[in-house]
């Protein structure tokens, strides 16, 4: 809408039009309570780009740095993508629907990460949503070792190195990196326990 202004005296004069004030209504779109922006979108799925089965969990750790995001919004609305405060994964667009979906186009790096979303209307932009928090880690543990032997039943019963056991039920104990799952093998590749 352009909106002007006149005004009339008290003779029945009328000056003329004021400069015009230019503002646009939206009022399909959902506000934030105590404030004119939009409603904030939600990060509603983050699962793997290259395996949409594989969903990537809030406040989890992950081994996939490429990952696709999707959510709801007020249909239209230009998504935008964050991790942290200042850096923009990419922006998308809401379909008709209020669904939008988004792949980031670099890898996410090593760490920890903070993503949210905001969305801009004509009546400007939201809050950010909630934020979607999860850890990248893609690389292997390190090689992890045994470092003692005992016998189940007798605990103060050490196992050597290259000796015979009078008993099949032993207990291992080594280092790992922290909560890691710990696989123990035989020569023929038979699992025979696993730890953390």
């Amino acid at each position: 809408h352009d909106i002007t202004a006149t005004a009339t005296d008290a003779a029945g004069n009328t000056g003329p039009a004021s400069t015009g004030f230019e503002v646009n209504v939206d009022t399909t779109t959902p506000v934030d309570p105590g404030t004119d922006t939009p409603a904030a979108p939600t990060i509603t799925d983050v699962v793997d780009k290259a395996h949409t089965d594989v969903a990537v969990k809030d406040h989890g750790t992950t081994n996939v740095n490429e990952m696709t995001f999707s959510g709801k919004a007020e249909a239209g609305a230009q998504i935008t993508l964050k991790d942290g405060d200042k850096t923009v994964l990419g922006t998308t667009t809401a379909d008709k629907d209020g669904n939008w979906t988004l792949t980031p186009s670099a890898a996410l790096a090593d760490g920890a990460h903070n993503v949210t979303a905001t969305a801009t209307t004509a009546a400007g932009s939201s809050l950010p949503s909630a934020a979607f928090d999860f850890t990248v880690d893609t690389q292997a543990p390190g090689t992890p070792s045994i470092e003692g032997v005992v016998e189940t039943a007798h605990p103060d019963q050490a196992v050597a190195d290259h000796s015979t056991s009078k008993t099949p039920d032993v207990t291992f104990s080594g280092k790992a990196e922290a909560n890691s799952t710990v696989v123990l093998t035989d020569s023929d590749g038979k699992e025979v326990g696993r730890g953390t």
